[in-house]
């Protein structure tokens, strides 16, 4: 069961917002643990207890309800907020939507605005709180350029010049088509001379195809 607490100044609004979220069906999932009525005490709760949600009301002694979402945003607190209150000017809800509160609800409280509140409350903390998709690693693959595949054949006839060697052989080490790793191996000569191998001690009559 997730934690909710109220910050208002005036009791009876507490009192009238507990008993409609109570009354609330979307409220089955919170529990309100705390009732508070002044913003310093609020954000010294917020700060110690993290609760889920907290309703908070605009203006509250000591520290606004703003200045409660800007501290609690500042400090990157997981508490999730619905601001409460009685003033329908734009500019208040503009200012809490800005510091991520995910609600404004108006006094007198409609049940239906609260409900949508709260669901959404509801609807983040399930999404926290599922278990992270479990990723498979896709096995890495080496890619080699045509450089990469030349080294590779040279390496393996320089390690293996005393065997019968094959087309075959070196294209199944790279993993390629035959008739590709004949084309390679014209190069080889070139490759071997840069990196200063002694590619012409190895008997070519043991390369077949």
């Amino acid at each position: 069961m997730y934690q909710a607490i109220i910050v208002d100044d005036e009791k009876w609004v507490v009192k009238s917002l507990t008993a409609t979220l109570d009354a609330m069906q979307v409220m089955e999932q919170f529990h309100i643990v705390a009732e508070l009525y002044d913003g310093l005490s609020a954000i010294r709760y917020i700060k110690e207890q993290q609760p889920d949600l907290a309703f908070v009301d605009v203006r509250l002694p000591g520290m606004s309800g703003l200045e409660i979402l800007q501290e609690a945003n500042r400090l990157s607190l997981k508490t999730l907020f619905i601001v409460i209150s009685g003033h329908a000017e734009f500019a208040y809800a503009q200012k809490a939507m800005l510091h991520n509160a995910i609600g404004y609800c108006l006094k007198p409280f409609s049940r239906s605005e609260l409900s949508d509140s709260v669901q959404k409350a509801l609807t983040i903390l399930e999404k926290r709180n599922e278990p992270a998709p479990v990723t498979e690693t896709a096995p890495s693959v080496q890619v080699l350029s045509r450089g990469n595949f030349v080294s590779a054949m040279i390496d393996y006839i320089n390690s293996h010049y005393m065997e019968d060697i094959s087309i075959q052989t070196l294209a199944d080490l790279c993993s390629i088509n035959p008739n590709y790793a004949g084309q390679l191996f014209i190069i080889c000569p070139i490759f071997a001379f840069r990196r200063q191998k002694n590619f012409s001690s190895i008997p070519i009559c043991q390369l077949h195809w």
